[in-house]
């Protein structure tokens, strides 16, 4: 598979701000900065999960890497402090050593300290919560003492800790395991000198290291210091002239990590996505020069990297005994949203060949359905509790499911049917849709449209909230959610023609009526359509970007030239190279910069801030109006080769979930489910064989 290398070159700082991810379909992960220094508080070498795919907490922050030769002592391990006038300070100072940093299945860092070279490369164990840091020492012209100190917090991924309210660690160390205990968490490491190391063994000599500093929580207005526990160290005694190799594994619970053993399923998974893509996808054709020819150039590792990518955020979730699927809308802090899980579901699963795993995703959410509507999100800390405030979550499911079905067909070369599971499933939401169900949600006898939601609700996408205040309100008829309901009815009904003709036939009759409905979000001035209605009539001619969906879905409810004419002012009022404004630049409340606090974030988060995920709408809405055509490939692909060479280089694999509306600099999750799955889906639209 691929690998991403970045060298340090004269400035090792420039390594501090990129960011790399490793996961293991369980909901763990490790996450930190390119130079090997953690950053933010869900930084860590193996953030595990209590109670899969959540419960999160932070197993092993990081590891005091010393190496003793004669006379000299060389500290490849990098922190961050902070010095009384606010600079930032290292300490040690690692980084400056540090030659090359790679990312593929594993991290892996190279230093140099004279003819001394020096690796560290971290694995997650696939399925388990677990990691192994393995390290090679080369060049020792003496011998030489290693010395190995976990430096440790294990607390929830959310928090932070402090010495002073941390409460007791207890830990046991025999030879070469030390077991620690705190906070109702235990973590087993276990050091393995390897044939070289003439001796092994842990110094129980505990401290604490103070006042860590995170910047990346210090530009989110957040607590940005803490302390960490470090027990002691492994110290291996290191003879002259061999390369050593040395591992240090991390478990969750009591007992040791099992041997890694080998990585065979996951690159056979990997390898499987990548062949898939490879068959249905030619060669790009559009972009600037440069574009064109950096994904023409090696499209193999560009399937590689989408391979890996999209395959991060499925994750295994046990519904009622039973092991299914899910998808983690993104790292480090979301865990399985419904609207983004079936949002992300036909790029990441139907679009890579894995419709099996699509399926145990949609059978998931269906045994969790409640009067017709699939969770917004499962509780972060039980793995059974659900959210059930969304209105379009469900209708995403919906949508979803039915890209699946037409995916089976195909892949059996059947006419287009539904399995039963599936077909109860779905209808239950449109019947639900139509009589009424929680938050007010329910259709509107007078002009089938969806109506949802009241003044203190957040029911749609754009559902930031805090302290009391919603920052847009779209409660009553809105743009997107009526768009998703009218394709959603049409293409439930061909998939029922066969099997329950009379559910089909009543599902193309709320559909005609959504349609002759639609005509209220229909606008004069020639600027696509109103965002949404308000119970009182009040229209909504804020221009954002929902409206393209009416567009791009496979049954829109707009005739060609209302369609041509949303895709033309979205085009001119919020296309950037990285997705889709939320606002144009000349509207009242347009917020150019995102930053601070909870609620300034929360307050831009839709009124600008631009969204990856959102430019799979407009590619597809471009192609369906050109009924793709070389000039309607060509112009989709445009719109996504910023973001696909962004994924294939400086992204290190993966895309974040925002850009700042005024400079484009990625912010929030580092890695986002919608963002990678719509540029890829879109990719394959516009690539297809």
């Amino acid at each position: 598979m691929t690998t991403h290398t970045l060298t340090a070159g004269d400035d090792p700082h420039s390594l501090l701000e990129p960011e790399w991810l490793l996961t293991n379909q369980t909901g763990a992960y490790a996450m930190g900065s390119a130079a090997g220094c953690n950053r933010r508080r869900y930084h860590g070498l193996l953030v595990a999960a209590a109670s899969p795919p959540v419960g999160r907490v932070v197993a092993l922050n990081q590891v005091l890497e010393q190496l003793f030769t004669a006379g000299a002592r060389h500290e490849f391990t990098t922190c961050q402090f902070r010095n009384s006038d606010g600079s930032p300070a290292f300490a040690p100072q690692g980084m400056t050593m540090l030659e090359k940093f790679e990312r593929g299945l594993t991290v892996k860092w190279t230093y140099a300290a004279g003819d001394i070279r020096f690796s560290r490369e971290l694995l997650l164990h696939p399925g388990e919560q677990a990691a192994t840091l393995r390290y090679r020492v080369a060049g020792l012209a003496a011998p030489a003492k290693l010395r190995l100190s976990p430096m440790l917090t294990m607390r929830d991924f959310h928090q932070l800790l402090r010495h002073w309210q941390s409460g007791p660690f207890e830990f046991d160390a025999q030879q070469q395991t030390l077991v620690v205990h705190h906070h109702g968490y235990a973590v087993t490491l276990a050091c393995d000198g390897g044939p070289t190391a003439t001796a092994c063994a842990f110094d129980a000599t505990p401290n604490w290291w103070n006042q860590f500093h995170y910047p990346c929580e210090t530009r989110r207005g957040q607590d940005d210091c803490e302390d960490a526990f470090v027990p002691g160290g492994f110290e291996l005694e290191l003879p002259a002239g061999k390369e050593h190799v040395i591992t240090l594994t991390a478990a969750l619970g009591v007992e040791p990590a099992a041997p890694l053993g080998s990585m065979n399923n996951k690159q056979r998974r990997l390898a499987a996505i990548t062949e898939h893509l490879s068959k249905n996808i030619v060669h790009a054709q559009a972009g600037t020069p440069e574009q064109v020819a950096s994904l023409n150039e090696d499209p193999a590792r560009l399937h590689d990297c989408l391979a890996i990518a999209s395959d991060d955020f499925v994750v295994e979730r046990h519904v009622a005994g039973r092991r299914l699927m899910t998808v983690l809308a993104g790292y480090p802090w979301f865990a399985d949203w419904g609207r983004d899980t079936f949002i992300a579901l036909p790029g990441l699963l139907l679009c890579t060949g894995r419709l099996d795993e699509a399926q145990a995703v949609l059978e998931a959410f269906a045994s969790v359905l409640h009067r017709g509507l699939v969770p917004n999100r499962f509780d972060d800390y039980d793995a059974t509790s659900a959210h059930y405030n969304t209105v379009d979550a469900a209708l995403w499911f919906v949508h979803a499911g039915a890209q699946y079905a037409q995916a089976r067909a195909a892949e059996a070369g059947k006419p287009q049917e539904i399995e039963t599971w599936l077909a109860d499933a779905v209808c239950q939401v449109l019947d639900c849709y139509e009589t009424g169900t929680l938050n007010n949600t329910h259709m509107d006898p007078a002009d089938g449209l969806i109506s949802a939601g009241d003044a203190h609700t957040q029911l749609t996408w754009m559902d930031a909230k805090c302290a009391g205040v919603v920052f847009t309100p779209r409660y009553g008829k809105a743009v997107e959610i009526n768009a998703l309901w009218h394709s959603d009815l049409l293409a439930v009904a061909e998939l029922l023609d066969a099997r329950r003709p009379d559910k089909a036939k009543h599902y193309r009759k709320l559909a005609k009526l959504a349609a002759r409905g639609f005509k209220l979000f229909h606008r004069d001035d020639k600027l696509g359509l109103y965002d949404h209605v308000r119970p009182n009539g009040e229209r909504d001619a804020s221009i954002r970007p929902n409206q393209i969906f009416a567009a791009s879905l496979p049954h829109s409810p707009l005739n060609k030239t209302l369609r041509k004419q949303v895709i033309a002012v979205v085009k001119k009022k919020l296309l950037t190279p990285v997705g889709l404004r939320t606002l144009p630049e000349d509207d009242a409340h347009y917020h150019p910069y995102y930053a601070g606090d909870a609620f300034h974030r929360d307050e831009a988060y839709h009124q600008g801030t631009i969204w990856p995920w959102l430019i799979g709408g407009y590619g597809e809405a471009v192609l369906r109006l050109g009924e793709f055509s070389p000039a309607a490939r060509a112009e989709a692909l445009a719109a996504i080769a910023p973001l696909l060479s962004q994924l294939a280089a400086g992204g290190l694999g993966q895309l974040h979930e925002i850009h700042e509306a005024a400079t484009l600099r990625p912010v929030g999750s580092v890695a986002q489910a919608w963002s990678v799955a719509e540029v890829l889906r879109v990719y394959e639209m516009a690539c297809a064989k």
